[in-house]
């Protein structure tokens, strides 16, 4: 089967063929899968995983058993598996593919692992969050690696270059040194170049605390990278991800707080001067905050509009609403004295192993942000999450409320700080709610590291 194909065959059949057709690109991107696949199966076989065991009867079981609901780690489930998922993604875009049959070749990859990849019984919510949340990001690695690359470039800094794109996008760089691609001087796919970029960054303290007369005396210490390709507020566009945006924090008591990804899938716009744009984009959320555990991929239409009352000013207002195709949440029990949630911060005790629900669900939202000669000056965002737990019926709304205030600097610096209010209400299926507070309190140093898309 697939995960036994050695790592040589791959590599052979990742190698140039003169003349290609399309089967030959999609047999080496089902080569390369099946590449992944092994490689996956070959790490859990050195750490000792009980799961990497397989055999004959193994698949067989897996077949007849059909697909459960299963809780392994939240961080596994709604991280390593979508990027295990942008793996197989990323094996039909280095090899030609279009997205949309790069999307096909990630479900299948999600599925062949799922029967044929462990022992333990296929799982539902892996098959999903591995197909839709590898689509997002691995469109999103796909297209950075690609700011990184400079195919026309040579020496040192070419390959400086291609070496930086492979911790991004792994996959295709792999293919290109093979097939000689990372040293062979060529153009750049105009698909690939955006209008414009956008890279912000801040690093800084925050604070918090169940209400505001509790706020931690002792700050965390968090770092930001917000990356904007292309504009997502202007344009017609049928391109997928040709415009998207990509929120990371790492710090603020985790290693990896926060990773959002928006990638338009259409856009239109509603007004002959693009002042007000209608957007249907394809969503990844990842939370690990104090406040609560979230997770989730789904898509959300978007309509935004730019209000211009003074020359230089410009103030931007959005509102979206979406599904959530599966979401996670950690889980809560009734409010108890043994039960109430630890360290006052809003996580129980219960919730920092494992146990989570998980379940479809809605986004909702909205944003108002102050633009002065194109600089973020204020902005107030409301984001909404409602979760319905497969199994247990519980019912997770979550919502958050921020507000930034950023001071510019000589340079491209400016200084930050912001204020957030989250608030979870959990509804059981007995009758009851709990709810859940926290306050968070964020001061920083912003820079940008290039030109900041206009506001459009």
């Amino acid at each position: 089967m697939c995960l036994l194909l050695p790592a040589s065959s791959v590599a052979q059949a990742l190698q140039p063929r003169p003349d290609e057709s399309e089967a030959h690109h999609v047999r080496r991107a089902l080569l390369a899968t099946a590449g992944i696949s092994f490689f996956y199966h070959l790490g859990n076989r050195v750490r000792g995983e009980q799961t990497a065991k397989l055999s004959l009867s193994s698949w067989g079981a897996n077949i007849k058993s059909g697909f459960e609901w299963d809780h392994d780690p939240f961080g596994v489930n709604q991280f390593g598996h979508p990027y295990q998922g942008s793996n197989y993604f990323n094996a039909g875009r280095a090899n030609g593919m279009t997205f949309w049959k790069s999307s096909v070749l990630t479900a299948f990859g999600a599925a062949s692992w799922e029967l044929f990849g462990e022992t333990n019984k296929p799982s539902m919510n892996d098959l999903i969050n591995t197909t839709l949340g590898g689509i997002a990001l691995g469109e999103m690695f796909h297209r950075t690696a690609w700011l990184v690359r400079d195919p026309s470039a040579t020496g040192r800094t070419r390959w400086l270059r291609e070496i930086a794109a492979t911790v991004l996008d792994p996959v295709t760089s792999a293919t290109r040194f093979v097939s000689r691609d990372a040293s062979r001087v060529s153009e750049k796919s105009e698909s690939l170049i955006p209008p414009s970029v956008g890279i912000t960054g801040s690093a800084g303290v925050l604070w918090q605390g169940s209400n505001v007369q509790q706020i931690a005396s002792h700050g965390l210490t968090f770092v930001d990278i917000d990356l904007l390709y292309g504009d997502l507020r202007s344009g017609r566009s049928r391109t997928p991800y040709d415009a998207f945006v990509v929120h990371f924090r790492a710090g603020g008591g985790r290693a990896l707080s926060e990773a959002r990804v928006r990638g338009r899938l259409l856009g239109e716009a509603l007004s002959s001067k693009h002042d007000h744009q209608l957007t249907i984009a394809q969503t990844y959320d990842y939370v690990s905050s104090a406040a609560y555990l979230f997770g989730a991929q789904g898509f959300e239409v978007a309509s935004v509009s730019r209000v211009s009352p003074l020359p230089g000013v410009d103030l931007v207002l959005g509102a979206w609403g979406g599904v959530l195709a599966l979401g996670a949440v950690d889980a809560v029990r009734p409010e108890t004295r043994e039960g109430q949630s630890a360290g006052g911060t809003g996580v129980t005790a219960e919730a920092k192993h494992k146990e989570y629900d998980i379940g479809p669900g809605s986004s909702f939202g909205g944003t108002a942000r102050l633009f002065v000669r194109a600089h973020p000056l204020a902005g107030v965002t409301y984001q909404g999450y409602q979760i319905v737990a497969v199994g247990p019926g519980r019912n997770h709304v979550l919502q958050r409320v921020q507000i930034d205030l950023r001071l510019p600097l000589p340079g491209r610096l400016d200084l930050g700080t912001a204020a957030e209010f989250f608030y979870r209400k959990t509804y059981f299926p007995d009758g009851g709610a709990r709810r859940e507070r926290l306050w968070q309190f964020r001061m920083y140093l912003g820079w940008s590291l290039t030109t900041r898309a206009p506001v459009q």
